[in-house]
């Protein structure tokens, strides 16, 4: 294909205008002032625009992508651009849309073919540029907003809508040896199949292939019987094709249906090189006895996120078959703690990151049977907390305030511990949903009518957040204040190596805000003191470097002004203060 100017222009005056942020940062000078940057130094600007995860700008494969608008700049940024075929590697593919939700007119589609047949030939001319550089390809059509009234499992519809997704297999086929990453986002239609064609080419042809993400979705309606796309159909496809190849070593599989990795023997067909895999977001399998099966099964995975579902309907491995994995670094469980005992069967000597997020109703929210789930998730990270330097806790308040449940209970187990996010989830007032709106977007809980949680008598739940805040402050000897546990290893500052904290405040008072405050006297130093001594931190504390603060409500405590007449030292301090309506952040870092 020609990537000549004239075919270049052509494709400007079919297709919309540039980005109002390409224009102004790319947009050709009257005088050609690019002459004078260095090439290494406008290449070093461009990559980041390519490849930044979550640009707010297009990086899809259009004419508003940042290395097609500076190929048009300028003669020298188009030698430049052109000659980076790195620039060129991340095909990121959207599907166009159709202009109404609930009809379709021939203008309509005459648009749509007009913009997929633009698509294609983008994509072949980002394939011609990449030269040998390997692929990182990205299929998206999530939401198209496909038409209410068309049938899309009709025949016609089919086959004019299939075509797009045929010609972009046909596209990407001859290139397979240099796929690197392959992701789908696809909201299932019988038309947009074709494409997932590209995870059966078998895995001899694909030796560059590391990396799968698959998010598929069936949209609400659509009988899945119709899509031809049943359940044993996704078994098959995670047991063969692009799933076996040898260098793949990140997977990440989401959506439903996709079912039990037993039935067809599926991980005996997977390398054993994976060293990561994402099944947290809605993906089956989601029992315990599946999350064994994968840890026994990949000895190299050092990264997993699993989804646990009602867990305690799943009886435990015996303790004579204990789960060793030697190369975990990182854990994260969603969704529902593992049951009481598990914790003790786990060896993994070089786990250093565990996450728990547990947004989850209980299943039986009226149940009077005894919730625990507090004391399953203290038994986890006392379980590592001695090797941890990573810790993070999103919890719903039915957890987070269970007597079983204090902070208390394990910050005095955490020596090595350098990161640390604390998040209960909670309700601002006792007759409304989950406050989480400002730090959950996407996320909506709606809670159940029935008893609320029990409290510990006197403990409000800002009180809970001042005194975690205050156990990071205080001394503790030997004989330590934790609840459930007196060793040598409560002495002193608890968690003395932590950098940075994440934490949410539940302030009514301000009560929090003064322990926050206290907490972060505690770990920088005075610049301020008289005596040099008062300067400098306690014996074998770090000083923290980064504090990011979630608020309920309005503060009641001008943080920074507190910091200031405290004489604290905020030189290479980061502290970010978010409430619920807007954002205030202090910056003072050191070059």
């Amino acid at each position: 294909m020609s990537s000549s100017p004239s075919y270049e222009a052509h494709l400007y005056h079919e297709s919309a205008p540039e980005p109002r942020e390409a224009t102004d940062l790319l947009s050709k000078p009257q005088y050609d002032h690019t002459l004078h940057i260095p090439d290494e130094v406008l290449l070093k600007f461009l990559l980041p625009l390519v490849f930044e995860p979550l640009a707010t700008w297009d990086i899809c494969v259009s004419v508003k992508h940042p290395a097609f608008v500076a190929s048009q700049v300028s003669s020298n940024w188009r030698r430049i651009a052109l000659g980076a075929p790195i620039l060129w590697s991340n095909i990121h593919v959207e599907c166009p849309r159709l202009g109404h939700l609930y009809r379709v007119s021939e203008d309509d589609l005459r648009k749509w073919n007009v913009a997929t047949k633009i698509r294609k030939e983008l994509v072949a001319l980002w394939l011609s540029r990449s030269a040998q550089c390997p692929l990182d390809v990205h299929f998206d059509d999530r939401g198209s907003g496909f038409p209410m009234g068309v049938n899309p499992v009709a025949k016609g519809v089919i086959q004019f809508f299939g075509k797009y997704y045929v010609d972009l297999y046909d596209l990407i086929l001859p290139y397979s040896s240099r796929l690197k990453v392959l992701q789908f986002d696809l909201e299932l239609y019988p038309f947009n199949l074709p494409i997932l064609r590209l995870l059966h080419i078998p895995p001899q042809e694909l030796p560059s292939l590391q990396r799968i993400d698959v998010n598929l979705k069936v949209p609400y309606g659509m009988d899945r019987a119709a899509i031809d796309f049943d359940i044993p159909g996704q078994r098959r496809l995670l047991k063969g094709g692009a799933f076996s190849t040898p260098s793949l070593h990140s997977l990440s599989i989401s959506g439903s249906d996709w079912g039990d990795l037993r039935s067809l023997d599926v991980l005996r067909s997977w390398p054993l090189g994976i060293g990561a895999i994402d099944f947290s977001n809605g993906a089956a399998p989601t029992s315990l006895d599946q999350l064994i099966l994968l840890l026994k099964s990949l000895p190299e995975l050092r990264r997993c996120k699993y989804r646990l579902i009602n867990p305690q309907d799943h009886p435990l491995t015996t303790p004579s078959n204990a789960i060793h994995h030697s190369r975990l670094e990182s854990l994260s469980l969603h969704d529902d703690p593992p049951p009481l005992g598990f914790a003790t069967l786990l060896n993994f000597p070089s786990l250093k990151s565990l996450e728990m997020e547990y947004a989850a109703l209980k299943t039986d929210p009226d149940s009077q049977v005894h919730d625990d789930r507090g004391s399953r998730v203290v038994e986890m990270i006392l379980q590592f907390g001695s090797q941890l330097t990573s810790l993070n806790l999103v919890l719903r308040h039915d957890i987070f305030d269970q007597p079983s449940f204090h902070p208390k209970f394990f910050l005095g187990r955490l020596p090595e511990l350098l990161h640390f996010t604390l998040i209960p989830l909670w309700k601002s007032k006792p007759d409304s949903g989950p406050n989480l709106g400002f730090l959950f977007p996407s996320l909506t809980l709606q809670l159940p009518t029935g008893p609320s949680i029990v409290h510990e008598p006197g403990v409000t739940p800002e009180g809970r957040d001042s005194s975690t805040l205050e156990a990071l402050v205080l001394e503790h000897g030997a004989s330590a204040e934790s609840e459930q546990d007196n060793s040598e290893s409560n002495a002193g500052r608890w968690c003395p190596k932590l950098r940075s904290l994440y934490t949410l405040l539940r302030n009514r008072t301000g009560a929090a805000e003064h322990a926050l405050v206290d907490f972060i006297v505690s770990r920088r130093r005075n610049k301020v003191s008289p005596n040099p001594r008062n300067s400098e931190l306690a014996p074998g504390l770090t000083q923290i470097t980064q504090v990011d603060v979630e608020y309920s409500s309005e503060p009641k405590v001008n943080i920074l002004e507190e910091l200031r007449e405290k004489g604290v030292d905020m030189r290479g301090l980061t502290l970010k203060l978010k409430y619920p309506e807007y954002w205030q952040m202090y910056e003072d870092e050191v070059f």
